[in-house]
């Protein structure tokens, strides 16, 4: 049976990952996007991202409810917190790395700061 708008949802729901390359196919921008958009400098870690978003999109297909809004919002609202904890992970792995073997300024919390500006904007 071929994948289609109507059925991948329910294909999804079956564990069919034919769906799951249809949804990269024609929602992969949506999530794209919206993590480059959300961590733009943190290119290292938009990639494991966009995958653990896939992750959740094949975890919780079953608590998607047509209902409530379509998939591409459901998928968008995903991506939004999935990003919004990568930024927490990078904070947290900052906030644990050795200062002594970092080349940088002790008083440099910069990079820091923008971070968790952007978390409290967006939460």
């Amino acid at each position: 049976m071929k994948i289609t708008e109507e059925n991948f949802i329910l294909k999804l729901k079956q564990k069919d990952e034919r769906a799951l390359e249809y949804v990269i196919d024609n929602y992969g921008w949506v999530i794209k996007s919206i993590v480059r958009k959300s961590m733009y400098n943190l290119e290292s870690y938009q990639e494991e991202c966009i995958n653990d978003i896939l992750l959740g999109v094949w975890n919780n297909i079953d608590r998607f409810d047509k209902s409530k809004c379509s998939f591409k919002n459901w998928l968008a609202a995903i991506a939004k917190y999935k990003s919004i904890d990568y930024k927490r992970k990078y904070l947290k792995d900052l906030e644990n790395e050795n200062i002594d073997e970092l080349n940088i300024k002790v008083d440099d919390n910069s990079h820091r700061d923008i971070i968790e500006n952007e978390i409290s904007k967006e939460t």
